[in-house]
């Protein structure tokens, strides 16, 4: 299970192609909070699991695949 600090804030949120989806915003014990990209698209959301979901979304560390110094990378659903 991957572990968050306070470092994460701001890093890119990537999927799993490496494309950018978002930013961190907040990171609350083993959930992030992401403000997504506004280009990210309905087709994308639902290949992540987010379905039509605006604005910013939590989520949880079983989630993510890798995190690195400055992103952090989504698994494949």
């Amino acid at each position: 299970m991957v572990e968050f600090t306070e470092e994460e804030k701001g890093k890119d949120v990537v999927d799993p192609d490496g494309k950018q989806v978002g930013i961190v915003a907040d990171v609350k014990g083993n959930t992030l909070y992401v403000d997504f990209d506004p280009g990210f698209t309905d087709e994308l959301k639902q290949k992540l699991g987010f379905g039509d979901a605006e604005g910013t979304q939590a989520i949880e560390s079983n989630r993510v695949a890798a995190v690195t110094e400055t992103e952090i990378q989504l698994k494949r659903r």
